[in-house]
């Protein structure tokens, strides 16, 4: 929601609905992060799942006439009441679990291709040292 109505040049949220939205979905997740003890006692803070990122949002983002400010398209589909949005909303839920599984499948994706793009690089980069050694460049023409 952030990246869609962040202004690109500015970098600044122009509608005042979203910005409320964004900063209070933030400190949501900040009393959530601080709230829990860091999972491996090096004094990180645990990351916050996904489901939990997508229930503070959907918490914090108004409804209007059975429409939900940012979704798009996935809010003309739903059939919704006035009543704030929760588990009780199963087709929601469902539709963004299946984003956040396609995200990280493409996550996964990108990493291999960058773990294959790393190896094209160091192998190039071998071949290249190979040729210099066989083939130097003469600077007296």
């Amino acid at each position: 929601m952030e990246d869609t109505h962040t202004n690109k040049k500015t970098k600044q949220i122009q509608d005042p609905l979203a910005k409320e939205v964004i900063e209070n979905s933030r400190k949501r997740m900040e009393e959530f992060r601080l709230s829990q003890p860091s999972a491996d006692g090096d004094g990180l803070p645990t990351p916050i799942p996904a489901e939990m990122i997508n229930k503070f949002v959907l918490e914090e983002t108004p409804q209007t006439k059975g429409r939900i400010f940012g979704l798009g398209k996935v809010a003309k589909r739903l059939r919704t009441s006035s009543s704030p949005i929760d588990e009780r909303n199963p087709e929601l839920l469902r539709v963004l679990q299946e984003k956040d599984e396609r995200i990280e499948a493409l996550e996964k994706m990108m990493e291999k291709e960058n773990e294959k793009n790393k190896l094209r690089d160091e192998e190039l980069a071998s071949f290249m040292a190979e040729m210099r050694s066989k083939f130097p460049v003469n600077s007296s023409s």
